[in-house]
């Protein structure tokens, strides 16, 4: 965490409190029965699921066989109260009929995420969507002009994950549609909105021109805590995530009740990714996914019990061995610890 986020952490005193309220209730939870009518969302729900599934169309196999019925008694049985499901993944396609967005080939039209919804109000589990805001592939292949753009005016994918667009772009007007239908056509119990941070400094001509909007000059170059010009772009580039956040916030509040969730996880990241305390006003409440065990996951929990709206906040752990390395699983008791 950078030094300047701990400080101001340190000012709030969220690193004094004990902080644990999600994590150890959650462990001592009671057992929950299948098919009983879920507790109150959020917060009677302590034990909460979520699959990865950035699952890619170039295989017509792909989620071809799914099924959703075993798939949610398998997660009733094993007494989880929420599962976060996935409308849509960094891939970029969606998990359900569209007309805003491309749907997953392999699905042939099917209603992926519509059919897990259904199983789950059936199983008395609490269910929410997925979306990936920014880290979409196929936002990135079919619109050259949204992506995000490195100082060298590269575009290539970076970190050797998945096509990066701009939230200066039109995308931001894309992904509020695709918001805006799935809020709308179903009855879910919230949403949660991954990847809301920046990868590096983006200079694509949509930023540049906002940035002149707004100062009347070209975006700087040069990393320089002492030029105004560069605090004013930094600033820029923070408003721009909490922009698009409450944009998101409020297109899928006008819809429908549910609540909200901007994953929060990355305002312990340096000044690179540019999330500013602020994108809490676009959750109800703090979540986040942290990989860097024990030391890291006790400082979380103390900030997130003092910065989240309502609680309980939602603390997010892998089960993989090394982070997000699908392949491997952590013994039992790692995961107990956590």
């Amino acid at each position: 965490m950078h030094r300047r986020t701990f400080n101001k952490l340190l000012g709030m005193g969220t690193v004094g409190g004990l902080g644990l309220q999600g994590s150890i209730r959650g462990a001592l939870a009671p057992p929950v029965e299948i098919g009983a009518a879920p507790g109150k969302w959020p917060a009677d729900s302590y034990r909460r699921l979520i699959v990865d599934m950035h699952v890619p169309d170039w295989d017509p196999v792909l989620l071809c066989r799914f099924d959703p019925e075993d798939y949610v008694r398998t997660i009733a049985e094993a007494g989880f109260q929420s599962l976060l499901h996935y409308a849509q993944s960094e891939v970029g396609l969606c998990l359900y009929p569209t007309k805003v967005g491309q749907m997953h080939s392999a699905l042939r039209g099917r209603d992926f995420f519509g059919e897990v919804v259904a199983q789950c109000r059936r199983g008395g589990i609490h269910v929410l969507g997925y979306f990936s805001l920014m880290y979409d592939n196929w936002a990135y292949e079919n619109h050259p002009e949204w992506r995000f753009l490195a100082e060298d005016g590269s575009d290539q994918m970076l970190e050797g994950r998945f096509g990066i667009v701009c939230p200066n772009s039109p995308y931001r007007d894309y992904a509020l549609a695709c918001l805006k239908e799935i809020s709308a056509q179903y009855e879910i119990d919230g949403m949660f909105l991954d990847e809301m941070f920046w990868p590096g400094v983006c200079y694509c001509p949509h930023c540049t021109a906002r940035f002149w909007r707004e100062h009347n000059t070209e975006p700087p170059r040069i990393v320089d805590w002492d030029d105004p010009a560069w605090r004013n772009f930094q600033k820029m580039r923070e408003q721009s995530l909490l922009d698009l956040a409450l944009a998101a916030y409020n297109t899928i509040k006008q819809n429908r009740p549910m609540t909200v969730c901007s994953q929060y996880s990355t305002i312990f990241e340096p000044w690179r990714v540019a999330v500013p305390l602020e994108l809490k006003q676009a959750s109800d409440y703090a979540g986040g996914d942290f990989y860097g065990g024990p030391h890291e996951y006790s400082l979380v929990c103390k900030a997130f019990d003092s910065l989240t709206k309502t609680h309980p906040y939602e603390f997010m752990v892998g089960a993989p061995t090394q982070g997000l390395n699908r392949l491997s699983l952590k013994p039992q008791e790692e995961l107990q610890l956590e």
